[in-house]
């Protein structure tokens, strides 16, 4: 595995960054009238942002411990995107019956296995972060 930077890190936070905002549009766009191309937009960018984690979590393994001062620049990435991660998941809840009910068979189905992905994918992508971290950050961060 080639030796990655905290600086690839930081590139993977914005991806991942700009992937949700992109979910979100996709989700947005979703209606009770939505054709096939607007339904596999929200698969499709779903995807894009599993690959996103997925690529953060493969650098975060391959830049091994990180600095303190490192640790608290990323964390406060994570927090100044976090906000735009709640607005999707409003949206998938809300929007779950049209899911459900669109014209376009097993679509729910789809959504519930991109949304379980993304969550799997996610949590690894924190634990490698919280591996990568000195313990004193978050014995002073709270």
């Amino acid at each position: 595995m080639k030796k990655r930077t905290v600086a690839a890190i930081v590139t993977d936070l914005g991806f991942i960054s700009g992937n949700v905002t992109s979910l979100n549009n996709a989700l947005n766009a979703f209606t009770s009238s939505s054709n096939l191309t607007t339904a596999l937009s929200i698969h499709t960018v779903a995807g894009t942002l599993k690959t996103a984690i997925t690529q953060g979590t493969k650098d975060v393994h391959a830049t091994g411990p990180v600095s303190e001062a490192d640790t608290t620049n990323i964390i406060n990435l994570v927090k100044g995107f976090q906000p735009g991660i709640i607005s999707p998941l409003t949206n998938i809840v809300t929007k779950k019956p049209l899911f459900d009910g669109a014209a376009i068979v097993g679509f729910g189905s789809i959504v519930k296995s991109d949304i379980n992905t993304l969550n799997n994918n996610t949590s690894a992508f924190e634990t490698a972060l919280v591996n990568a971290a000195p313990v004193i950050v978050f014995l002073l961060d709270g």
